[in-house]
């Protein structure tokens, strides 16, 4: 069994999108995916910067670039920052990009889902193009299916459970897809 990864691309406390990754998870695990949430609060990683890199490359980095290289795929939920994912997940990609080893990659032959949540009308759907582009240029197989929730404040239930329908369907469909592709 494979393992995958879900990730958010927000630290704050009650974040939305760290709230859409753990419930993604959650329906992973229903569907006997063997799905791990990787908190980035845990990873105290620098500004990337080739100078730190030279000198030493940080623990944190290593120890979550090893999770991305044994993973089959990963769920990153970002939240929108002007028309763009956020600064965690740029930073985080960046080292996770750096091999560390010549012969491993963090992400090559991975495939992976996309993900938004916003309080706005489009739910960070603008930052999705970017980060999917960014992860093709990586190498990584992205599935066309991504998910944005508008309205975060209020489409989550008191357990982090998505409140729509459809957007949990839409959710448990993709997984299924990414399963069966990964």
């Amino acid at each position: 069994m494979s393992t995958f990864l879900f990730l958010s691309g927000s630290i704050r406390h009650n974040s939305f999108n760290e709230t859409l990754a753990k419930f993604a998870c959650m329906q992973a695990k229903q569907q006997q995916v063997d799905a791990h949430f990787i908190d980035l609060r845990q990873y105290d990683l620098p500004i990337f910067s080739q100078d730190i890199e030279a000198q030493s490359y940080p623990k944190a980095a290593q120890d979550l670039f090893q999770q991305f290289v044994a993973c089959k795929g990963f769920f990153i939920a970002s939240p929108e920052y002007n028309g763009y994912f956020s600064p965690l997940i740029k930073n985080t990609i960046d080292w996770l990009s750096r091999s560390i080893i010549k012969e491993q990659s963090a992400f090559q032959d991975k495939t992976a889902i996309i993900a938004a949540c916003s309080p706005g009308k489009l739910g960070g759907l603008r930052g999705l193009a970017p980060l999917r582009l960014l992860l093709s240029n990586l190498n990584v197989l992205v599935l066309p299916e991504q998910l944005a929730v508008p309205l975060a404040h209020s489409a989550f239930n008191e357990q982090g459970e998505l409140i729509n329908e459809k957007q949990t369907f839409f959710l448990q469909q993709t997984i299924r897809k990414w399963k069966r592709i990964a």
